[in-house]
């Protein structure tokens, strides 16, 4: 590895860099891989060699494989949600970077867990004030901000570690949507990434104003391109009840559906939609009000888990069997939880195999805790004013994957 240094390393107070750099390069790599993306991109300017690696996609890939298996104390999370204010026709949309830890509380015996909250700085996207993003989703640490309508602002790719962003270009929709009539309302949409084609992907199911029918597209990091793909006509009925952002799981993204109660399913390698029964007797529509119940989508274990809550105040909780496409999916009912404090928070996502992220369902004050499936002890988190019902989290790792590609 070149070690011709920058004028930049000048100086006494640079000689561990000097030393650093004279480290045979395996020893050199697995250093490397070990420190955060912030202080990477500062060692850009060492030297040529550095600079080259420090860019090459296929270190990013190791560091981030590396971030993702790495043991940490501590567990962070991408959290977004909207709340309407009262009097206020515009909904506020939050965005939030979290970082939670109970390393300090060994034993478990404190009723909560230490959390640092840092809001999602935007200040280095172009008029970022006067986009209108009503939506995050986030991949490898790429995060995707996206409007509610095909007429209204851009949508922008986002990796906050790195500060690059990426507009993505305008919708290959719009003759498609002026000839059916209506179509602008973005009423699903999923950002991931392609294992097979080692291409990150968004795709984007749109709805008309006038009818139950919706369009499709889907957009190639690798092209930079959008294409329309096929989509059923009647897999849009009952898209708008429910959040817009899909749940990732081995390169399938999964929407709940709740006209009839399905699941939209979008296969990444196949560009193909299908659907799958929810289990029973789940599957069919509710006789009345009173007997409704809430669907929420998690991963738990590498698969994906349904959790039902409300209707009989418990939480039940289902596990897909390993689905492939177009085969039928089954389900394994893998618990019931009913407590009277479960029934008081709406499920979010799984953080641990039995800890459940919760958001309080209370009017004011809304609050998140962590809720242990097994124990039924909950542990209050230092989030407040959250909206249930609207907010997504995922896990978040900081990378160097860049929003250019470069595969």
């Amino acid at each position: 590895m070149e070690t011709a240094l920058s004028p930049l390393l000048a100086g006494p107070q640079n000689e561990e860099m000097r030393r650093l750099c004279e480290l045979p390069a395996e020893i050199m790599m697995e250093i490397l891989l070990r420190l955060p993306p912030e202080s990477l991109l500062r060692f850009k300017c060492v030297c040529k060699s550095w600079y080259a690696l420090l860019t090459d996609p296929s270190f990013a890939n190791k560091h981030l494989h590396f971030s993702k298996s790495r043991v940490s104390a501590s567990t962070s999370l991408f959290l977004t949600w909207c709340r309407q204010r009262l009097g206020d026709p515009d909904r506020v949309h939050f965005r939030s970077l979290v970082t939670i830890s109970d390393s300090d509380d060994p034993e478990g015996i404190r009723d909560h867990i230490t959390t640092v909250i840092e809001d999602l700085d935007l200040s280095t996207i172009p008029h970022q004030g006067n986009l209108q993003f009503s939506s995050a989703s986030q991949c490898n640490g790429i995060i995707c901000l996206a409007p509610d309508s095909l007429l209204h602002g851009e949508t922008v790719l986002y990796n906050p570690a790195t500060r690059e962003f990426k507009f993505l270009p305008k919708t290959c929709l719009g003759p498609r949507a002026s000839q059916v009539g209506g179509f602008i309302a973005v009423e699903r949409e999923g950002f991931g990434y392609d294992l097979k084609a080692n291409d990150y992907k968004l795709v984007r199911i749109v709805g008309s104003l006038y009818s139950n029918k919706c369009i499709a597209e889907v957009y190639s990091m690798a092209s930079h391109s959008w294409r329309e793909i096929q989509i059923d006509m009647a897999a849009a009925i009952g898209l708008s009840d429910y959040n817009r952002i899909g749940l990732c799981c081995k390169g399938i993204f999964y929407w709940y559906v709740s006209m009839p109660n399905r699941i939209l399913c979008f296969d990444m390698s196949s560009d193909e939609f299908h659907s799958i029964p929810l289990p029973a007797p789940h599957n069919v529509k509710p006789e009345n009000v009173c007997s409704r119940t809430y669907k929420t989508l998690a991963l738990w274990n590498e698969s994906i888990a349904l959790l039902i809550s409300g209707g009989v105040m418990s939480i039940e909780i289902w596990v897909m069997d390993d689905y492939h496409g177009a085969v039928e999916a089954s389900w394994t009912k893998h618990l019931t939880i009913s407590t009277i404090s479960c029934c008081l928070y709406h499920p979010i996502m799984f953080l641990k195999k039995d800890e459940l992220l919760m958001a309080s369902l209370a009017d004011v004050d809304t609050t998140m805790v962590s809720f242990n499936v097994v124990t039924h002890k909950l542990k209050n988190l230092c989030i407040h004013g959250v909206s249930p019902f609207s907010c997504v989290g995922s896990f978040y790792t900081k990378s160097l994957v860049s929003v250019n590609g470069g595969n």
